[in-house]
Order: structure tokens, then sequence, then C-alpha cells
């Protein structure tokens, strides 16, 4: 019985390049749009959030209040919104994933982003309380890097506003560096493994 994966984000580029990687390796994957409602999900072993966005990018109190929370919700709770409704239909025969994606700014400042940093943050806490209370999950959050997607090009765009960020996209070697020709790929988590619980390092 093949393994079964929900992938949220599915126009996003990384969730697009992590489908098609599953998919090539076995999984059956039911892909939702941030938009769509969705059917029961089958029975599943692997919940994925590649759901993100950077905007709106300027210091706080520059930029729209509902515009800001809009991308708080996006970046966090939308992602832990279906996790909880798709919750009842996993797997129970066996521990299942929920992996999810943080890009920066979680270690310092990350100076303009607020509201991307706030949001991860708070994915970052929940994985860890998610973790703890709960047996048959195996929560955790990676961060895959500058990889050329279009949330990268929101930094672009925003040109001034974004700082250090801006140049960081252009200089990075973070997974092997970034081509802006080409977008993103699965070699960006070579061999990807989920670790069961038992094995996982204590520092992840």
């Amino acid at each position: 019985m093949p393994e079964t994966a929900v992938l949220f984000g599915k126009n996003s580029d990384i969730g697009k390049a992590l489908a098609e990687r599953l998919v090539r390796d076995g999984w059956d994957v039911l892909r939702i749009g941030r938009e769509e409602s969705f059917p029961m999900p089958p029975p599943w072993d692997l919940y994925i959030s590649a759901v993100g966005t950077v905007e709106p990018i300027g210091p706080f109190f520059g930029l729209d209040f509902e515009e800001w929370q809009g991308s708080f919700i996006a970046n966090s709770l939308l992602q832990l919104s279906v996790l909880h409704a798709i919750w009842p239909y996993r797997r129970k025969d066996k521990v299942v994933d929920a992996m999810f994606m943080a890009g920066g700014g979680t270690n310092g400042p990350f100076t303009n982003y607020s509201a991307y940093a706030a949001a991860k943050i708070t994915l970052i806490k929940m994985c860890e309380l998610i973790d703890d209370e709960e047996a048959g999950i195996n929560a955790f959050i990676i961060g895959p890097g500058f990889v050329n997607t279009k949330i990268h090009q929101q930094t672009v765009k925003a040109g001034p506003d974004s700082r250090t960020a801006c140049e960081t996209i252009h200089t990075s070697t973070d997974c092997g560096g970034m081509d802006r020709n080409k977008g993103a790929t699965c070699t960006m988590i070579p061999n990807m493994r989920l670790l069961p619980r038992r094995d996982r390092p204590s520092n992840l």
C-alpha cells in the first residue's frame, strides 16, 4: 500500500518540486491550494506545508496592519489549521510526520520582515508543543535556504525595503547556491528521509 502525503501549497515552487519527488518515490500525493476547500483525505502518513509569503516587507509601523496580519496567518495559523483539520484522518497504526518550513529570521532580527519572522517563530514553537503533546506525530520544521522561487522574487521586488536580505538572495550558497535562471528542485533536500521520533538527533 503506497504511503500518502497531504501537501498544502500545491502552487508553490517548492511544493511542486516536493510533490514530483514524492510521486517518483511511489507516494500518493493529495495537493491542496491555499484558496481551496479540500475533500476528506485518505489515511495519510505525511503532511507537508509549503505555503509562504514574505510580504509585506518594510518597517512594522509603515505597513498596513491588516496586510501584516494576513501574512502572519498565512505563514503560521493557516498551515496549522489544515493539520488540525486532517488530524482525525491520519494513519493510526504508525507515527505520522508533519513538515513545515522556515526560510529565515528565526535566530536574530530579520529587519523589515516582521510578519514572516514572527509567524515562523510561532510555527517552530508549535512544532515543539505538538511533538511533545502527541506521541503519534513527528512534527518538525526545516530551513530550505534561499531557493529561486516566487517567494524570493518578492524580496527582489521590494528593493531598499528588503535591506540585506536582497544582497543575501544574490550571494547565498545555501543548498548549493541559487541559479536565478532555474527553479526549485528537490536536490535542496538531498536523500530526504523522515526520521522516526526515536531516531531523531536531540538537536532537531
